[in-house]
Order: C-alpha cells, then sequence, then structure tokens
C-alpha cells in the first residue's frame, strides 16, 4: 500500500560489506508504500578505502544521502546525525546489517493510524548468550527503575518516529545522546512489533565492547540522578550515625571505670565533627542535584496535541495596508 507521505531511512555503516544487500531489500519496499522517500547512510569510523565503494554503490541509485563523520563516534549519535537532517513526515531507523526491510510497510500502517513511535523489537536473539545477555537485561532493567519509566527499553535501534515524535525528540539536548531512553522516555502513543532479525553481512563485524560499556555508564549518569540522590541520603544517615555514636563515649565516661584518658573528649569531637561533614555533604548533594537539574536541557514539557477550533481572526480579506486611492474615496481630497 503506497501512503500519501515523505519517509525517510536513517542508517548507519562502519563497513561497506552489507550495504549493496541493505539498499537492494529497502528500496524496493520504499517505492512501494511511500509517495517520496530519502535514505540517509552515516558512514561512521569507515577506512579512506572502504568510504569509496560506498560512494561508489551510492551513485547506483537516486534519493541517497551520504553523511561522513569525522571520527568514529557512538552509535547513537551517529543516528542523531542522520535524524537531525532527515525531511520525512515519518523516519525510520535501522541497522543496516540486521533489520529486515518488509516490516517498514507494518510500521508505517501503525504511523499513519495514529501511533508515534514504533519499537520493533526482537528480544534476547539479538544478543549472544552467556554473560553479555546477562549483563544487557540487567542493564536495561536497572535504567527503567531508575529513570522510573512505564515501559521496558528495548535494545533494538529499529523505530519508526512520526514528524510528531521527532520534534520531542530534537527538544532534549544533551551531548551524552541515548535516543532508545529518549523514546521511552516520551510520553506519545507508542508500540511495539516483533520481528526476527536477519544478517545480511557474512563479514566481522567490529567489536565495540568496551565502549558500549563506557557509553553504558556514561548515559547511566547522564539521565538519572538517582545515584546523586543515594549518596547524598547515605551522607544524612552516616551524619545522624556519626552523632548518635557521641553518646556512647559519654555513657561509658559515666557508668565505666578505667576510661583511659582524652578517649571521651576525642570521640565526642570526632563524632560532632564526622556528623556535621556528612550533613554537610548530604546537603551540598541534594543542592547539586537541584543545580543539575537547572543546567540539563531537558523539555520542561511535551505537547501531544494542538487542536484548534475556529478562527483566530475573523476578517481574512479585510486589507491592513490601505491605498491612498481608497482613502480618497472615502475621506475626500487631501
Amino acid at each position: 500500500m503506497k501512503y500519501p507521505c515523505t519517509l525517510s531511512v536513517v542508517t548507519v555503516i562502519y563497513n561497506e560489506d552489507c550495504l549493496p544487500a541493505f539498499l537492494a531489500d529497502v528500496i524496493p519496499v520504499l517505492v512501494a508504500c511511500s509517495q517520496t522517500y530519502e535514505i540517509i547512510i552515516i558512514a561512521n569510523g569507515l577506512s579512506a578505502e572502504a568510504l569509496g565503494g560506498v560512494k561508489a554503490e551510492i551513485e547506483k541509485y537516486p534519493r541517497l544521502r551520504l553523511i561522513v563523520l569525522a571520527g568514529e563516534h557512538s552509535t547513537d549519535l551517529a543516528y542523531t546525525a542522520g535524524i537531525e537532517t532527515s525531511i520525512g513526515d515519518y523516519v525510520i531507523v535501522m541497522e543496516a546489517d540486521s533489520d529486515p526491510a518488509p516490516l517498514i510497510d507494518d510500521m508505517l500502517q501503525l504511523a499513519v493510524a495514529g501511533t508515534d513511535i514504533i519499537i520493533a523489537t526482537a528480544g534476547q536473539e539479538r544478543y549472544r548468550p552467556g554473560l553479555t545477555r546477562l549483563l544487557t537485561r540487567f542493564y536495561f532493567k536497572l535504567i527503567r527503575l531508575l529513570l522510573l519509566l512505564d515501559a521496558d527499553i528495548d535494545p533494538s535501534y529499529f523505530t519508526c518516529f512520526s514528524r510528531k515524535a521527532m520534534v520531542a525528540l530534537a527538544r532534549y539536548k544533551d551531548t551524552v545522546r541515548n535516543y532508545r531512553f529518549l523514546r521511552t522516555m516520551i510520553a506519545l502513543p507508542r508500540r511495539h512489533i516483533p520481528y526476527v532479525p536477519i544478517r545480511r553481512s557474512a563479514g566481522k563485524q567490529p567489536r565495540r565492547t568496551l565502549r558500549r560499556l563506557l557509553l553504558g555508564v556514561e548515559s547511566f549518569f547522564s539521565y538519572s540522578l538517582a545515584p546523586l540522590n543515594l549518596l547524598s541520603a547515605l551522607s544524612f544517615v552516616l551524619g545522624v550515625l556519626s552523632f548518635a555514636y557521641c553518646f556512647y563515649p559519654l555513657l561509658s565516661w559515666m557508668f565505666r571505670p578505667n576510661i583511659e584518658s582524652g578517649w571521651t573528649s576525642s570521640s565526642i569531637v570526632n563524632g560532632i565533627m564526622f556528623g556535621s561533614l556528612f550533613l554537610i555533604l548530604g546537603a551540598l548533594g541534594e543542592y547539586l542535584a537541584i543545580l543539575l537539574k537547572e543546567v540539563r536541557k531537558f523539555p520542561l514539557y511535551l505537547v501531544a496535541e494542538d487542536i484548534s477550533t475556529g478562527s483566530l481572526f475573523t476578517a481574512f480579506d479585510q486589507k491592513n495596508v490601505v491605498d491612498r486611492s481608497d482613502l480618497v474615496d472615502k475621506i475626500g481630497t487631501p
């Protein structure tokens, strides 16, 4: 079914092996279901030889755009570069090596019906069994808990955004970008549809386990104030316990004989000093959390709908600038 809309497809490539198969799969689907389309290819960290192969490949097709990033960046940041330059009514983010093209039609059907964010989810089939799979599940569960989200964060990048969702996504200006978190945080109509990943390239894929781990830790601290709040709460608890400890040397001095000279006074002083220090650290932590909320560029609100009835102006045909001849007719000779 052909929909009366413009569609943008954004994908990130790290090598040229999967690009021919990706274009051969995606373009016929886009021609069949979209009035007009564009494909935005983000070259992220490609060698000069691989980039030459990509340029030669895209010359075979119309409506393709190639954005070459200077250096290699995180996958989320690379997708952001394509998303921010897209012009489509709907934007589909795909992984060139693993996301099947026929699912585009199903996504568009839901999007045209009014769903702003459609996420294709493959469960755990995307990940290797073992430790990586367990860490991935634990990480996204922990992030959902700390961010107080109402839905699970799916590891899949395969997503269809409406223009309304794109506008909402653009209002988040954090330098640490993880749009899988952001798309879950946006409170717009959202659907999940299952799919089975494919493999277009038989070549060896680059392993970026350490890079992903560091990005995950960075995203954890960037999107959640929970660690800072927990440390502030811990400081308050330790401060109270330090003050409560002051009673122990005092009672020992009163009821226990043979107390070493100076131990009581030094213990009380230490308890007061450490209690004051921890309370001050707790208060500073709370003020720092408030400060971080102020400097973060998260939007204060997102508009889900904007419905107007009637017209703001009633006389659109009335002239705002009157000709001199009209004035002469109304008031006579000047």
